[in-house]
């Protein structure tokens, strides 16, 4: 316990629990703020291979499962409650849940966000394939504001899009090249506290941080072998 196989995302809940997703060993690991081990959770049968995580406001736990093509629900203390999307998603990726806890997932394989009840209930979807607005190619990552906006990694478009709640357009940036506020297959990104957006530009190898309108901030990183694939913001 406390040691881990391909650790994919981490994540923190109201209480300042902290989660990881222990994937190459088919677990969820619970940690205190302080990082000391309090337990671990899976699913009770069946292949699990947590990849994203994400809360509702009871601390309700969502894992993107990448072997069940799915968003499995565990309750705050680690119970299996029930599972979100199962023979509708193709390939989940990215999980991200607003103030009103609707549930949104990024579908890599079918370029669509789907967007779910807590109970399971499917709500509705946005976009579909392409590079037009509102559309996307293979998307990735997705963060949400305080006002509820969605930021969406639009990865093989190599941007990202703003959107509404409901999937009203309204902005994107970025385009496939090396320079400063542009990218090469974006992935994670994240909200912070003041309204920012970092995002993990991977094949640029930098975290690049914009306004909510998309303006460059600043960016941190510089091309080498290594790529970055996901993003959380740690307060230490």
């Amino acid at each position: 316990n406390g040691q881990f196989i391909q650790p994919s995302s981490v994540a923190i809940d109201s209480r300042s629990f902290i989660y990881v997703s222990d994937t190459g060993n088919s677990r969820i690991q619970k940690f205190s703020q302080d990082m000391v081990y309090l337990e671990d959770f899976t699913l009770s049968t069946g292949n699990f291979t947590p990849f994203t995580l994400a809360f509702d406001s009871e601390d309700s736990i969502y894992v993107v499962d990448l072997s069940n093509q799915c968003v499995q629900k565990f309750d705050n203390e680690g119970n299996y409650v029930n599972s979100i999307g199962r023979y509708k998603l193709g390939n989940p990726r990215g999980l991200a849940i607003n103030s009103s806890d609707i549930i949104y997932i990024v579908d890599h394989y079918y370029s669509k966000i789907y967007l779910y009840r807590t109970n399971g209930g499917l709500l509705g979807q946005m976009g579909n394939e392409g590079d037009q607005p509102g559309q996307f190619a293979n998307p990735e990552g997705i963060a949400i504001d305080l006002d509820d906006d969605i930021y969406i990694t639009d990865t093989n478009n190599h941007r990202v899009q703003k959107l509404t709640q409901t999937g009203e357009f309204l902005t994107s940036w970025g385009s496939k090249i090396s320079s400063l506020g542009e990218f090469n297959h974006p992935r994670g990104l994240e909200v912070d506290d003041d309204g920012f957006i970092l995002i993990a530009d991977s094949e640029n190898d930098r975290i690049q941080k914009f306004t909510p309108d998309g303006h460059l901030v600043g960016s941190i990183g510089e091309v080498i072998a290594a790529h970055n694939y996901d993003l959380i913001l740690l307060e230490v």
